[in-house]
């Protein structure tokens, strides 16, 4: 076991000043009425007065922070100087260091908008947020069981605190006070009877035994959709499908599924489909000890599936200590039509484009658009539209103009129905970044399905490459990483890693990087591209050939490989095989789409100056999204001082 390191203080609270007699006289008092050591400015700074020393302090000293946000304190210097100083001690905030507490509704900047905050604005359910709050405090709570008898008579006081104190923002109604007060107390007590409550999940893909291979994406269809509503829930982290589904077909056991994903517990299920009737059976398991926390079967007609999903995630989150508020309830409902068959047709379309080859992806768009037939006002039925065109167009690599326009269409349509779905604003960005280059815009959509959901890897993802493809190297692998712990067995995410850390010039990093992508998937393309571009920048140059041809076999119909392999051949002085490479990729091109991009990378290699930029023209005309990577791609440093060249990057955005 690590060393749990001692902290001075429980709580440090950072504010306003506008906002002093709120803390001291609401904040302050409930926090230390439960036993926590509280360090506040007006009573602990040392100077008197708030510097960038007395807040370091405070941080480093106390085991959680609470911002109270407003206006006014998000305006200050100090909100993003102490937010730093706990991103560098807990970079994705695993252990809750940082707990944002929104008094007065304001935008909060990125580093906390992606964090789960308690809302204590005035419309807020105070009751349910003072819970949040001290649930959230549950880790220093813990050191006050070391004294029952005088740990309950502080819970009793504090209790009747909040009582008292909620009539200041709602009507004093009797029951309301009562029911405060009994949840408060029997809060303390759950908290100092179960210190270690379940924080993260793993919900494997659900077994198909009914027999039939048909009904495979239904199984797929509720796995996925349990791990989308679940991973929107406050303070619960939920392990991305790509890293779940990897154990899809394996007799493994819970708890070493747990120790591979890093969570405390793990739910299975198994999938009957008979006719017209569905069986469902469930099992959550604490992955630590292997225990057996909760089971229940449920047995339901088809019709009912939608309401059978609603009623599996409700007491899923019960069961894990994480209960539905009515905004959460209203949030998830959203997730799912009011018709059976919209969604049905909605899982058989995520099943065939997860397959990612030309033909399964338009199998899907025809469901995709049949979901919508039946269901016009089905959100997420457009979202899975838009990411079916763009995927199309990226990995099965077919003309940018004919997809990402209708890809565009369908994400904003998804948005215009509902402004809250995260994975819309996700998508909104990945197409703004990639065709339409408008980088602004794609960071501001990102920034927005952040807000809305945190724990979406795919948006983290997204994010990153934008943030590479810009040259903010930093902030990319700080955003791949978040997204690598949320999907850690994440293949795409992996290789992407070692990727963004070669386009920050750390090429010996990037390939140590992919040695462990290889480690999840020998066979995997990306990483075998990626390190192909690694050691042809080493001057390794027969390495970079051999990985090259390896990812073009393993890719199917990407044609990168194969630019890298002439640009290697040509770079070594094999310029005959690079030509031969090229004539191969040209003779392509008369049969089916061909990145520009990657045609105009060989004749860099050959250093046929004028026909690279007459390439480059034209991948600027056709929008090849490859030309994202212009400004980061190393491979192109030898033009950076023509001024045709600049004119590519100026077209792209990224170069003013």
């Amino acid at each position: 076991m690590p060393h749990e390191p001692e902290f001075e203080y429980d709580v440090f609270i950072s504010y306003s000043r506008h906002d002093q007699e709120w803390v001291r006289d609401e904040l302050l008092k409930i926090v230390e009425e439960v036993g926590l050591r509280a360090f506040v400015d007006f009573r602990d700074f040392k100077s008197g007065a708030p510097s960038i020393k007395e807040m370091e302090r405070g941080v480093t000293t106390s085991r959680k922070t609470l911002l109270v946000l407003t206006p006014n304190y998000i305006k200050s210097e100090w909100c993003e100087i102490e937010s730093i100083m706990l991103h560098t001690l807990d970079p994705a905030n695993r252990n809750l260091r940082l707990i944002p507490l929104l008094k007065t509704q304001c935008e909060r900047p990125l580093r906390l908008g992606a964090l789960t905050h308690v809302d204590f604005t005035d419309d807020a359910d105070f009751e349910l947020a003072w819970q949040q709050l001290l649930t959230a405090l549950a880790e220093p709570l813990e050191r006050t069981a070391e004294k029952p008898p005088e740990v309950q008579a502080k819970l009793n006081r504090s209790a009747s605190y909040i009582a008292k104190r909620i009539g200041k923002y709602k009507s004093g109604i009797a029951i309301a006070l009562f029911v405060l007060l009994l949840s408060a107390v029997g809060l303390f007590y759950w908290v100092l009877r179960n210190p270690a409550p379940i924080g993260s999940i793993a919900v494997l893909p659900f077994v198909n035994e009914s027999g039939d291979p048909d009904v495979e994406y239904l199984s797929e269809g509720m796995s996925e959709s349990l791990i989308n509503s679940l991973a929107q829930l406050p303070h619960l982290s939920v392990k991305a499908r790509s890293s779940v589904f990897r154990y899809k077909g394996k007799e493994i056991e819970p708890r070493q599924v747990a120790a591979e994903l890093s969570v405390q517990a793990i739910l299975g299920g198994r999938f009957v489909l008979r006719g017209d009737d569905v069986t469902l059976n469930l099992s959550l398991d604490d992955g630590r000890t292997g225990d057996h926390i909760w089971g229940e079967q449920y047995r339901r007609k088809k019709a009912d599936l939608v309401s059978l999903q609603k009623d599996i995630v409700r007491n899923v989150s019960q069961k894990l200590g994480v209960p539905l508020s009515k905004a959460d309830d209203q949030k998830l409902a959203k997730n799912y039509p009011e018709n059976v068959e919209a969604y049905d047709s909605y899982a058989n379309g995520r099943y065939h484009v997860l397959k990612l080859t030309p033909k399964e992806m338009q199998t899907g768009i025809d469901y995709f658009n049949k979901a919508i037939a039946i269901d016009p006002s089905y959100a997420r039925a457009y979202v899975g539209l838009a990411d079916a065109y763009r995927s199309s167009a990226i990995a099965g690599e077919m003309p940018s103009k004919d997809l990402f326009p209708e890809a565009k269409a369908n994400a904003q349509k998804a948005i215009q129905i509902d402004d809250t779905l995260a994975e819309a604003h996700a998508e909104l960005g990945f197409i703004m970044s990639w065709y339409d280059w408008d980088w602004r815009a794609a960071e501001n959509e990102f920034k927005r399905a952040l807000e809305l959901n945190s724990n979406d890897a795919d948006t983290h993802w997204f994010y990153a490459h934008l943030l590479s493809n810009t040259g903010r190297h930093a902030e990319a692998l700080s955003e791949i990483r978040r997204a690598k712990e949320i999907d850690p067995l994440s293949l795409r995410i992996n290789a992407n890693e070692g990727q963004f850390l070669l386009h920050a010039g750390r090429t010996d990093e990037a390939l140590a990087s992919l040695q462990k992508t290889f480690e999840l998937d020998s066979n995997f393309w990306l990483a075998h591209l990626f390190a192909s571009s690694a050691y042809i920048e080493k001057g390794m140059f027969d390495e970079g050939i051999a990985e090259a041809r390896k990812a073009e076999e393993f890719s199917g119909p990407n044609t990168h490989p194969i630019a890298f392999e002439g640009y290697a051949l040509a770079k070594s002085g094999k310029r005959a095989s690079a030509r031969a490479v090229l004539a191969k990729l040209l003779q392509l091109s008369t049969k089916r789409y061909v990145s520009p991009y990657c045609v105009a990378l060989i004749y860099n290699g050959l250093d046929e100056r004028d026909k690279t930029l007459t390439w480059l023209e034209k991948g600027s005309e056709q929008r090849d999204p490859k030309m994202v990577f212009l400004r980061v791609e190393p491979k192109w440093n030898n033009l950076r001082e023509d001024r045709r060249f600049q004119d590519f990057l100026r077209r792209v955005g990224l170069m003013p």
